[in-house]
């Protein structure tokens, strides 16, 4: 009961949000709420391989891509239900991601890094690339809202509510995996993986799974970006956005899940903040990251962790 308190409390925030923000920034607030959503998708399941199970995984921006793109050229060249054009968003994802895990998840830590990130590359030349499918730098336009049984989520506040229930539903998940035999597994590859193979547990297998998992999060976040925004082009795929996810998870604190909520929020709004001064924005996200890793290396989640746990040795 204690942990379903807090599922329950995001769930009528995410209800009762349209209806107490003011009409003058109900889109406006929205827009960024319905952001931040998309965002929480991709960072439980980047927690999962990251956070759970300690593999250095920097390609998410091209599973992000894989799954806006496979959504965009789907429903504008086909007539198959948008559900199922997400469906076969995934599974293309995941194909891919099983193709290159297999080779990459033998490496470790920095060399891991680098051949993901290399993946995120070739993902975002291809898209420039093959402008006949893609539409090159001018990317993809008019792309439908999403629809369902002849329902459409054209509208911010249903979009809001579409976005916000596939990430409550990933939530769900996600912690359930964390909680289970398998999250068990993956803290063990983690911690020592000579170690956890002596426990009979198939390490390589395992870190496979996981990163065919976490790239099916990405697809299904880029799918929904695809259907609400109605434009992509490469730009919006790009390190970037690697390099921004990894910040909002060590802020949120990686491995706790929770934090995957905290940290997009926090950073949104902050990214909100500074887009005035849009020339010098990255170069604040680098300040911001370096802060974080030195002064709160366990995330926002972690230091609330740390500070429970000294009041709760102080009250004994």
């Amino acid at each position: 009961m204690k942990r379903s308190l807090p599922i329950l409390f995001i769930f009528l925030a995410v209800i009762i949000f349209p209806f107490v923000l003011p009409q003058s920034y109900q889109s406006y607030g929205l827009m960024v709420l319905t952001f931040v959503g998309i965002y929480v998708i991709i960072l439980m399941g980047l927690d999962l391989i990251l956070g759970y199970c300690g593999q250095i995984a920097m390609g998410h921006n091209g599973f992000f891509a894989l799954g806006a793109y496979s959504t965009a050229i789907l429903s504008q060249r086909t007539n198959l239900p948008h559900i199922l054009i997400i469906v076969l968003g995934i599974l293309s994802t995941c194909s891919v991601a099983y193709v290159i895990g297999v080779p990459t998840l033998r490496l470790r830590g920095f060399y891991l890094a680098l051949a993901t990130l290399a993946f995120g590359s070739v993902v975002y030349s291809l898209l420039v690339g093959y402008s006949e499918l893609t539409g090159g730098y001018t990317g993809i336009r008019n792309i439908l809202p999403f629809t369902i049984g002849g329902y459409s989520f054209d509208t911010d506040v249903k979009n809001f509510y579409l976005i916000w229930l596939v990430a409550i539903l990933a939530l769900l998940l996600t912690l359930n995996i964390a909680n289970s035999r398998i999250g068990r597994t993956l803290k063990a590859v983690q911690e020592n993986e000579v170690t956890a193979g002596t426990l009979m547990i198939n390490v390589n297998r395992t870190k496979i799974r996981v990163f065919v998992l976490s790239s099916a999060y990405a697809s299904l976040a880029g799918s929904l970006y695809a259907h609400y925004v109605g434009f992509i082009c490469p730009s919006d795929f790009t390190l970037v956005i690697t390099v921004q996810l990894f910040l909002m998870l060590f802020i949120g604190g990686k491995g706790t899940i929770w934090g995957c909520l905290i940290g997009a929020l926090f950073f949104k709004t902050l990214s909100e903040f500074t887009a005035s001064a849009e020339q010098f924005e990255l170069a604040l996200q680098g300040i911001l990251f370096m802060l974080v890793l030195i002064l709160m290396p366990d995330g926002l989640m972690g230091r609330a962790r740390h500070i429970a746990e000294m009041r709760h040795a102080k009250a004994k």
